[in-house]
């Protein structure tokens, strides 16, 4: 009885290792990124996957303002912003729209939030900021962006031959996520 079973499994494996060897895509690229095929002719097809391979935020100042509590007791004060920002999205490579969107879409899910095209502050903005007894609050009015640095594997494949070749391109992603303030007691 063991013998049939292990006969079954050893069919088993056999089976799906040649079917895995059949897959356009391996396995672990297929698993995360995000992949996009197309046929070039009845002789090849092209996979494009893009992965991230990390990111940071950042803050990128418009302006800043400044307050003093001089009273013994905790007051609101006024900040004053004037200057505006613009922060777009930009790509440091130059790639079809159908590899940009893999890109786009990698490194939407790399930083888990919504990354915009564009984000601009405004020209004027007022805030009242608490402030505690004796202390200084600086006020920066700005937005957080995210650069997302990833890579993107292009995979040709002979669909008479079978053969594969892969060629592998370097990018950085930068995009903004939204306007802020940053306050800092000091």
């Amino acid at each position: 009885m063991r013998s049939i079973h292990r006969a079954a499994a050893t069919a088993l494996i056999g089976a799906l290792t040649a079917a895995g060897s059949l897959l356009a895509v391996p396995t672990a690229q297929a698993a995360s990124g995000h992949c996009t095929s197309t046929t070039i002719s009845a002789s090849a097809r092209v996979t494009y996957c893009s992965y991230a391979t990390g990111s940071a935020k950042h803050f990128k100042v418009a302006d800043s303002d400044g307050v003093y509590n001089r009273t013994s007791s905790t007051a609101t004060l006024k900040c004053t912003i004037t200057k505006r920002a613009t922060v777009s999205a930009s790509l440091s490579t130059t790639v079809s729209a159908s590899v940009k969107a893999g890109i786009v879409a990698e490194a939407k899910a790399e930083v888990g939030t919504t990354l915009s095209g564009s984000v601009s502050t405004e020209k004027s903005i007022e805030v009242g900021v608490k402030v505690r007894p004796h202390k200084t609050v600086l006020c920066q009015r700005g937005i957080y962006y995210y650069t997302v640095k990833g890579k993107t594997v292009k995979t040709v494949q002979s669909l008479v031959t079978g053969k594969k070749s892969s060629s592998t391109t370097l990018w950085t992603y930068k995009a903004p996520s939204s306007k802020a303030w940053r306050l800092i007691e000091q």
